[in-house]
């Protein structure tokens, strides 16, 4: 008998192949137990003889596939469902009751994350599936997934944020294909240096609608974040009121120490450098919201710039002693009326130093009276006139300087007042907004899922 009068039989699928190793002859029929050779090739070339990766791996067109799946935190940890066309009797194959083949040869599903920040790269299709004898196959699914989620900065550093993933079929309907999320895995999860999770559901059945009018029938995992603050609190928002709290003080000092508006400045200035870091911390959004602390920061810098003016007007009314110009009488009325600034100050001004240029009057003129009736009731004094003169020329002076110390005097003390009068609305200001922030910062409460 020649070789050529044997045909080997390949059966179409392997679960309808009683005899795998049936040789037919023309006419006849023998058992060759001779050419058995590697079970695990007879196996993978049988199931893959006719096998079509394209069709979806069931019997009837009304029923769909259901893939079972598991989720990672960091990734998707593998993917399964049943095959009837990869299903065979293990008495036939040696007892083989699992191997491994390309998930490139086989059908499997186009699970993607919709919601994805890395497109539709991926490697896995490069790996081997489990395929068991019943039809069950696990797609162990290593790629690390990245995705896009909406950001709300609004209570930023002290925010939790709420992260929506939904993975679905790009190509199948609800009707052919059914994914069952199976829970969130945290046992290979890594704590992150900025984010902590505090709770994460995933949600089987939600259904979101395609390009066209089908819906994808898919799976949501929610996840909740917290941020670490402690970091924030210490490098960026304690300092940041410490420098605003000392950018008050600027009031306290004397104009004369010459370091009023440089310090002013140069706390204004690193006050800028803080809001720019906060800027880079702080991811761009469009949703319409700003942050709290964005909004400190920079009503902060405002209150620092305005102290800065106050500041350069203060020391331009101080230093007007030097003018040798008396304040006007609407200035004085500011100042030191019933009403005047004076009583919201705490600075005690002298009753004698305010009325000093009328008392200085009074006894000028006083000293004139006594001059000219001593020069009319003797003739004595008629001889001394020069020497009467020379006083009068000396009292004029006197005259003149004591005026001049009361206007220096007037200026200063309004100067002084100015200080303590700014320093009292700067600080209460600067009090009332750290308040509010950390009052809404204190009521905020992270959402929680059911």
């Amino acid at each position: 008998m020649k070789k050529d009068d044997y045909v080997r039989w390949r059966p179409s699928r392997a679960a309808s192949t009683p005899f795998p190793n049936q040789i037919w002859r023309r006419g006849s029929f023998i058992v060759d137990s001779s050419s058995a050779g590697n079970p695990y090739s007879r196996l993978i070339r049988d199931l893959l003889d006719d096998y079509d990766k394209l069709a979806l791996p069931f019997n009837q067109t009304t029923d769909s596939v259901s893939v079972t799946f598991h989720v990672c935190v960091q990734h998707i940890e593998e993917v399964t469902w049943y095959d009837t066309y990869l299903s065979w009797n293990t008495t036939l194959y040696e007892n083989i009751a699992e191997i491994r083949l390309p998930a490139d040869e086989i059908w499997h599903p186009d699970t993607v994350l919709y919601n994805s920040a890395e497109g539709s790269a991926d490697s896995s299709n490069k790996l081997n599936v489990v395929v068991t004898h019943d039809g069950h196959v696990v797609w162990d699914y290593p790629t690390l997934l990245k995705s896009n989620c909406a950001f709300d900065v609004t209570f930023v550093p002290f925010d939790h944020q709420l992260c929506r993933l939904f993975f679905g079929s790009w190509s199948y309907n609800a009707q052919q294909m059914t994914l069952f999320g199976d829970g969130v895995l945290l046992d290979n999860f890594h704590t992150n240096d900025e984010w902590e999770l505090v709770d994460a559901i995933m949600a089987n059945g939600v259904t979101v609608p395609m390009q066209g009018h089908e819906l994808v029938e898919g799976v949501e995992m929610t996840l909740v974040l917290q941020r670490y603050n402690k970091f924030y609190q210490m490098f960026m928002l304690v300092p940041f009121i410490m420098i605003a709290g000392i950018s008050m003080l600027v009031f306290l000092l004397p104009p004369d120490s010459g370091e009023k508006l440089s310090l002013c400045i140069t706390n204004l200035l690193t006050l800028v450098l803080f809001y720019g870091q906060l800027s880079r911390m702080i991811p761009m959004t469009n949703e319409g919201t700003f942050p709290i602390i964005g909004t400190y920061y920079f009503s902060m810098i405002g209150i620092v710039s305005a102290s800065c003016i106050m500041t350069i007007l203060v020391l331009n009314v101080h230093h007007r002693k030097y003018s040798n110009r008396p304040a006007p009488r609407w200035v004085r009325r500011i100042f030191f009326g019933y009403c005047g600034l004076h009583r919201i100050a705490w600075y005690s001004i002298d009753s004698s130093n305010s009325n000093n240029n009328e008392s200085g009057r009074h006894s000028i003129q006083l000293s004139e009276i006594v001059t000219q009736s001593f020069v009319v009731g003797s003739s004595a004094v008629i001889s001394r006139m020069e020497d009467d003169s020379d006083d009068k020329c000396d009292t004029t002076s006197i005259k003149e300087k004591e005026e001049a110390s009361v206007e220096d005097n007037e200026w200063e003390i309004m100067a002084r007042v100015l200080d303590q009068v700014f320093f009292i609305t700067m600080s209460l200001l600067s009090l009332l907004l750290t308040l509010v922030c950390g009052l809404r910062f204190r009521g905020y409460d992270y959402p929680k899922l059911n």
